[in-house]
């Protein structure tokens, strides 16, 4: 009886061996620092890529303390840390340190201590686990220099465009004005019935220009986060109306009909009136540019729950999956014939979707090749002062 019990006692302290050399094994393979301590602060175990870090053996390193092994900030502040958790019995959360090797080479670790216990609670050592975390400390950082470089290229471009924009704004409202000024031939008769003609196309071309200056303005301001919101009360039936009217003179050229379905005529809204005047006008002139003549644009507004949506659809040529990924980007343009021969800038509809989301809105597009494109712009239920529920159709 006795051999067996001494048989089996071996067996197990066999076993025990075993199973501590296999957990050796595995906190050896972990890329981490991982060590315990004992009260005194002295090392009862560090793992090979420890001890590889602090130049010396695992077996060195049991009995001493982190200073008597690599006498550097690491490990005064290591060991001062460890006593500490003895004394207190709490751990920190989880930090960051910096480690220079022996070879003076610099390493940043995401540090973790953990207290021990025994059965009676009395904390019987510390556990240190350190991950080196250097490169991706080093690719967080080149990736906030990435950043703030193009911010500041960013910055730098609408600055410029910003002052470009102005200075050429002021020579052109002047030439605007004097082209106004000789059409209604104010000190006198031109004569020449063509001269009218001309000056009408330097009216018209020089407030293409300010549109597209005013445009660029917009998107610089918005990109700098400087555009104003000047908010009022403002009546949905009358803007729209507005909108349509300013646009009708280009569609009557275009031979395009502009149909407008109000389900709330009375309905008001609380925005910024001329922002969400420059999102519809831009729209719509959209839908107008893109449409083949004998088409229609139809402009629907009504109250939905949680909020108010408009939509501007028309039967044009639409937009195919990358077609619409070029249209949504800032100055992109959808290549084809019918897109070559149209003016602008490709501003109009990241504008319209950059003042939608001033507004706390959001502008969602459908559009099928050959089908048309509708567009549909949504503003929050605050955006909503009044609702009348009436149905109104007026065709022009």
């Amino acid at each position: 009886l006795e051999r067996r019990i001494e048989r089996e006692t071996d067996q197990h302290e066999r076993a025990l061996r075993e199973s501590h050399k296999r957990l050796l094994r595995v906190i050896d393979a972990v890329p981490a620092m991982i060590s315990a301590t004992t009260s005194t602060g002295r090392y009862a175990f560090i793992n090979s890529y420890q001890a590889n870090l602090f130049g010396v053996g695992p077996d060195e390193a049991s009995g001493k303390t982190a200073v008597e092994l690599l006498d550097n900030d690491y490990s005064r502040k290591a060991h001062t840390l460890d006593l500490e958790i003895f004394e207190s019995g709490d751990a920190p959360p989880s930090f960051e340190e910096m480690f220079i090797t022996p070879k003076g080479v610099q390493r940043i670790f995401l540090t973790t201590k953990s207290p021990v216990r025994n059965d009676l609670g009395r904390i019987t050592h510390v556990v240190t686990v350190s991950l080196d975390i250097t490169d991706r400390k080093e690719a967080e950082a080149a990736l906030i220099e990435a950043k703030e470089g193009a911010e500041l290229a960013n910055r730098t471009k609408s600055e410029f465009l910003a002052n470009m924009s102005h200075e050429l704004r002021t020579p052109l409202n002047a030439i605007v004005g004097f082209a106004q000024v000789i059409r209604s031939e104010v000190f006198g008769p031109v004569g020449q019935p063509k001269y009218l003609e001309y000056c009408r196309d330097i009216e018209n071309s020089g407030g293409l220009l300010c549109q597209i200056i005013e445009d660029i303005l917009d998107v610089s301001k918005i990109e700098a986060g400087t555009i104003p919101i000047n908010e009022d009360t403002v009546g949905v039936a009358a803007l729209i109306e507005d909108v349509r009217r300013l646009a009708s003179e280009r569609a009557k050229l275009a031979n395009i009909k502009i149909e407008t379905r109000l389900v709330h005529p009375d309905a008001c809204l609380w925005v910024d009136p001329s922002k969400l005047k420059q999102i519809l006008l831009n729209l719509l002139t959209n839908a107008i540019k893109f449409t083949p003549a004998g088409g229609k644009v139809t402009i629907n507004a009504q109250a939905v729950r949680g909020g108010f949506r408009i939509v501007v659809a028309d039967t044009g040529i639409g937009m195919d999956e990358e077609e619409l990924k070029v249209a949504i980007t800032r100055f992109g343009r959808v290549e084809g014939p019918i897109a070559a021969s149209q003016p602008g800038t490709g501003l109009g509809l990241t504008l319209a979707i950059d003042l939608a989301k001033l507004h706390g809105g959001e502008v969602a597009i459908e559009s099928r090749k050959d089908h048309g494109t509708r567009v549909t712009v949504t503003l929050p239920a605050d955006r909503v002062v009044e609702v009348v529920r009436k149905r109104r159709k007026i065709t022009g």
